[in-house]
């Protein structure tokens, strides 16, 4: 296989592979930019795996070749609904926002699998018989090197995603209700001052982030598994949320850390089938995008964040803890433990690292941005309102 069929085959896979990864960053950049840490990205995507993979199955006579399609609008639905319980604890109650999004994540992974087995009476769904197909694109396909590479066995969902985050840049760069939105999670005290209510756009902002998370879930599980379990999403919510931050909380920087993690991901299942990759042993494969995502996070640090040597500290004792989880869940020949905990242990390490970089909000503020700054409520007499530092 030369090194131009290697490109053939690797990149319209990596692309297919960031697909839900693009949406499930943007709408973490949606709830960001206004100021709402949204850990429940994974939890979102679960659902709306869910959703969609029962919509599919249910009703694929009734909308035939067009299912795939409207089960992402009922998934949106889902996950948006799902992520009005984040909004309420985090935003009306001032909840803690990362404790609120982890008992999304937990009460989505729970829910969905009850319900499947109440509804399947077994551990995961049927396979679903209308799904998203790959085509070529009339022309474009034809032209040398660039139509190949991009434009043959691809899926709607890829141009679907990147068109989302073009259009996700132009809003929040281009438009009033994008500068509001960047208003409130800067400076909420100036942009109430303003007339804006800021409750109401962070409202909206965690809306936008459930609905988008919910259709990424959705594309993963109708292109990638065509089934719904328990291992269906298993760390792509956490990948999303790294490349949200590896991405500068831009919507097309997180798009391209978004494809970055894509071809790692893609790189962890087609490997096998390229020359001298294929001689690597699959675990490594499979670790890689968990690499990848901890990894970055780790060496990009935003020059408004200031980390005391403590923080430092603890950052390296989470990248050993990193290490050993890695070892431990490839390593199933040595010591007994269930398979399903095993497979966690990245996806959980990979958590515990982005945590504990302190890189969860943007940094056009120039304050310390450590996660456990962000969460202080401001004294103001709007009772709506919260700040970082």
């Amino acid at each position: 296989m030369s090194f131009l069929e290697v490109l053939y085959f690797i990149v319209p896979s990596a692309i297919f592979y960031a697909a839900p990864l693009i949406l499930v960053a943007i709408g973490g950049v949606f709830s960001e930019r206004s100021g709402v840490i949204n850990i429940g990205l994974e939890g979102l995507m679960v659902i709306g795996a869910f959703v969609g993979i029962l919509f599919n199955l249910l009703f694929a006579d009734t909308f035939g070749s067009a299912t795939p399609w409207v089960a992402l609008i009922a998934a949106m639905l889902a996950a948006l609904l799902l992520s009005l319980l984040h909004a309420v604890a985090s935003i009306t109650f001032r909840a803690d926002q990362v404790v609120s999004g982890v008992a999304i994540n937990l009460l989505a992974a729970a829910l969905s699998i009850y319900l499947v087995k109440r509804i399947f009476d077994k551990g995961q769904t049927d396979f679903i018989t209308e799904r998203f197909s790959r085509y070529n694109v009339p022309f474009l396909s034809d032209i040398p090197f660039i139509g190949p590479l991009l434009f043959k066995s691809v899926y709607n969902t890829s141009f679907f995603a990147i068109g989302i985050a073009v259009l996700a840049w132009f809003v929040i760069y281009k438009t009033p209700f994008g500068l509001r939105l960047r208003a409130v999670g800067e400076h909420p005290m100036a942009a109430d001052t303003m007339g804006i209510n800021v409750t109401r756009m962070r409202y909206i902002a965690v809306m936008i982030s459930g609905g988008l998370a919910g259709i990424g879930g959705a594309i993963y599980a109708q292109t990638i598994t065509n089934d719904f379990g328990h291992a269906t999403i298993n760390g792509q919510g956490f990948m999303a949320l790294a490349a949200m931050i590896f991405g500068k909380w831009h919507p097309l920087g997180a798009m391209g850390a978004a494809l970055f993690f894509g071809f790692a991901q893609s790189l962890s299942i087609v490997g096998s089938s390229l020359p001298y990759i294929s001689e690597i042993p699959n675990v490594f494969l499979l670790i890689l995008p968990y690499v990848d995502d901890s990894c970055t996070c780790w060496f990009y640090r935003p020059r408004a964040c200031t980390i005391s040597n403590r923080k430092t500290i603890y950052q390296g004792s989470t990248i050993r803890i990193f290490k050993r989880a890695v070892a431990i869940g490839s390593a199933p020949q040595k010591l007994d433990l269930n398979s399903n905990f095993k497979g966690t242990l990245p996806s959980t390490a990979l958590f515990i690292c982005l945590t504990n970089s302190g890189h969860f909000m943007p940094s056009e503020s120039k304050r310390p941005l450590s996660l456990f700054y962000c969460l202080a409520p401001v004294p103001s007499p709007s009772r709506s309102l919260r700040t970082c530092g």
